[in-house]
């Protein structure tokens, strides 16, 4: 079940709501710390709950995941099913409901398309959208062939990116489910102008989609010991090909001109990590992987690397390890895809287009070859985090888009 209740101590000014209080119920697939979007969900909900009652009522509890400060949490079995939830875990979602009364419904990355259907009529139904599952039945926005996919779900558009046709069909019909009971929300949050831009697309209002982007929320660590000595270029989270860790290797193979070879960290885990490392071995990259980090011990070794690389190949909903790094003063190189642009088109680091392992290796290189540079784009990147991504705005965003679900429901 949920972790016990912890009182938060997290300072929110609540004059950001604009009214005293309100009854917010998050209705999640997870309680997580792992992802950057479980981090991100944690850490709105802890600011939130010292503005008024907030409630999580989510599918499953991951192992490690700690307690939400000040948030009262119920485990609702069938929440993290993304087809469909049977009877007795929808009587037990409306029994939350209505012991919490909430002003407020959130949904999050809530996926089964009867869980939305009931959602939204149960209460004034807000859903964050952290990923493509309402509007790609594929992988992210790539093709069969893994190139990046510019147009809006069709199935004349679509069939072609899978082998199996049956499947087809059945993954196709639910993604339609998802975004029929998506459109009958009261509002639509999502991180970026992007992911507003492909929902428009396949058919939701634009004015009832508002972007609220993320906001980094790293914990205070005291100075760490490099894990390797000399120059780290690092990347973190779910190591998976789609997320460019190959084309990665490559461009670091290719660093032969810098002063001193750099060493790659792969702080994380996936389907791709034994294919890194095979390449890696092939081609002389010095490659460290220690796993799936906690967040004091990522936090730990990013204030020590010398670069973050992003080299996603899918269109990338928004980022967010990426701008955590920015937080810390250190320089981001990332390939120019989803909502990257909109959190590293300035001061910060380097965007590249898509696939181009010789420009990301040239980018990646120019930070290692002039550590001073590194350190004022890294200063200059840390600033316009704080100026632009501060917690207290997102929280202040997200509370006027209930508020004008409220207002537009009285």
């Amino acid at each position: 079940g949920c972790p016990p209740v912890h009182r938060s101590d997290v300072p929110v000014d609540w004059r950001l709501t604009g009214q005293d209080s309100m009854r917010i119920l998050h209705v999640a697939d997870r309680l997580s710390d792992r992802g950057g979007a479980d981090q991100y969900l944690r850490s709105l909900v802890a600011r939130q709950s010292a503005i008024g009652p907030v409630h999580l009522a989510v599918g499953r509890v991951h192992g490690s995941a700690r307690p939400v400060p000040g948030v009262e949490c119920t485990t609702v079995r069938g929440l993290d099913d993304a087809v469909r939830t049977r009877g007795a875990q929808l009587r037990k979602l409306e029994e939350v409901v209505g012991r919490v009364l909430p002003d407020i419904l959130h949904g999050q990355n809530v996926m089964a398309p009867d869980i939305l259907d009931w959602l939204a009529t149960a209460g004034r139904l807000v859903v964050t959208v952290q990923d493509h599952r309402v509007f790609c039945p594929g992988q992210g926005k790539l093709t069969l062939a893994g190139e990046a996919c510019t147009g809006a779900m069709s199935a004349e558009r679509c069939r072609p990116c899978f082998e199996d046709g049956n499947y087809f069909e059945s993954i196709f019909r639910l993604t339609q489910a998802r975004l029929g009971a998506l459109s009958r929300a009261a509002a639509i949050v999502v991180l970026s102008e992007y992911m507003k831009r492909e929902l428009a697309a396949v058919g939701i209002d634009r004015s009832r989609i508002h972007v609220v982007p993320p906001f980094p929320d790293l914990p205070v660590v005291d100075e760490a010991t490099a894990p390797v000595p000399g120059p780290i270029v690092a990347v973190a989270g779910r190591l998976v090909r789609a997320k460019g860790v190959i084309d990665l290797v490559r461009a670091v193979a290719e660093l032969r001109g810098v002063a001193t070879p750099p060493t790659l960290v792969a702080a994380g885990e996936g389907t791709a990590l034994e294919s890194m490392q095979s390449l890696a071995a092939e081609l002389g990259v010095p490659l460290v992987a220690p796993g799936w980090l906690g967040r004091s011990d990522l936090t730990a070794l990013m204030r020590r690397v010398t670069v973050v690389a992003m080299p996603s190949l899918w269109q990338e909903p928004f980022g967010i390890s990426g701008l955590e790094a920015l937080s810390l003063g250190v320089p981001v190189v990332a390939y120019a895809t989803g909502g990257i642009p909109e959190w590293l088109d300035g001061p910060g680091g380097s965007l590249v287009p898509r696939g181009q392992v010789s420009r990301l290796s040239r980018a990646i290189g120019r930070f290692l070859d002039d550590p001073d540079r590194s350190r004022l784009v890294g200063r200059q990147g840390a600033a316009r985090v704080a100026a632009t991504f501060a917690a207290e705005d997102s929280v202040a965003r997200t509370a006027a888009v209930y508020r004008n679900v409220i207002e537009a429901g009285s």
